[in-house]
């Protein structure tokens, strides 16, 4: 992986290997227009402009926008980035849109707490997830089979969805809607049970 200068400000999500693979795939896939949804700093959309993709960026959090813009000017690439709840400010349809949902896509004193923790303690995030899967594992998945469905609006014709999602989930997706072409990309992380998946509709 190439190198790149990226900083990580309070409050946001570190780059880590999932993220590097995440943008090492995206890269081969080998699309023109790309959404990198939910940015953090920023690390995969300033991967793929250096490689002349198109790239918009956006995240829910203010401080990861500006996290992201920063670190896009520093490595000298061209980046749009703004502020969105999922496609709440899309307006625009996409070649391919990069994603690694929220481990806990609900807003609560506890989860607040477990993000924090999360945040502060990234290379102990797999000590977190079987706890998670158990207490959130059904909201989850509601909230990826919403994701997706809202997403395909937001795909151009041949368009794909590159997410991170555990093996259960995948399988789980498959049975629930047979409308999706799912292929897994391999692990997230050497030490996870998550994976990155290529999803296209048929």
């Amino acid at each position: 992986m190439e190198n790149l200068t990226v900083e990580t400000w309070p409050g946001v999500c570190p780059v880590q290997e999932d993220t590097r693979r995440l943008a090492s795939l995206a890269l081969q896939l080998g699309k023109q227009v790309v959404l990198d949804m939910g940015c953090g700093t920023g690390y995969i959309g300033i991967f793929l402009a250096r490689h002349g993709i198109s790239v918009d960026a956006t995240d829910l959090s203010e401080e990861a926008v500006a996290n992201a813009k920063y670190n896009a000017e520093k490595n000298g690439v061209t980046l749009n980035v703004f502020s969105s709840n999922l496609f709440q400010n899309i307006s625009r349809k996409y070649d391919l849109i990069v994603f690694n949902p929220p481990r806990i896509p609900v807003a609560s004193g506890t989860t607040s707490r477990i993000g924090s923790w999360v945040r502060k303690h990234p290379a102990l995030v797999y000590l977190t997830l079987p706890l998670v899967k158990l207490v959130y594992g059904s909201k989850r998945f509601d909230f990826l089979l919403n994701f997706i469905s809202e997403a395909q609006n937001f795909l151009n014709p041949e368009g794909a969805l590159l997410l991170e999602i555990t093996s259960q989930e995948m399988h789980a997706l498959k049975k629930k809607n047979p409308n999706l072409a799912i292929k897994s990309l391999g692990q997230a992380e050497d030490i996870s049970d998550t994976i990155i998946v290529m999803i296209k509709f048929l």
